[in-house]
């Protein structure tokens, strides 16, 4: 995963709290053309700010990750 724009790097800091958004869409496309996931980063003072971001996935590495790892995926 990579972030669309790469300021939004600097907007991470230590002590964040991330969140995805966009995992499942991955999954139940198989990950067929790429897509958009969302960060969704909350700052200590409560702040949120949403960051986005590109996967290039294929279709056997989102079944790995749905299975939790490539040894898993025929089980």
């Amino acid at each position: 995963m990579t972030f669309s724009d790469e300021k939004d790097y600097d907007i991470i800091s230590a002590c964040d709290k991330v969140d995805t958004s966009g995992i499942r869409k991955m999954i139940h496309s198989g990950g067929q053309g790429g897509g958009e996931i969302i960060l969704k980063v909350t700052k200590n003072d409560g702040e949120v700010k949403e960051i986005l971001c590109r996967h290039t996935m294929s279709k056997d590495q989102v079944r790995w990750f749905v299975n939790g790892s490539a040894i898993n995926r025929d089980l």
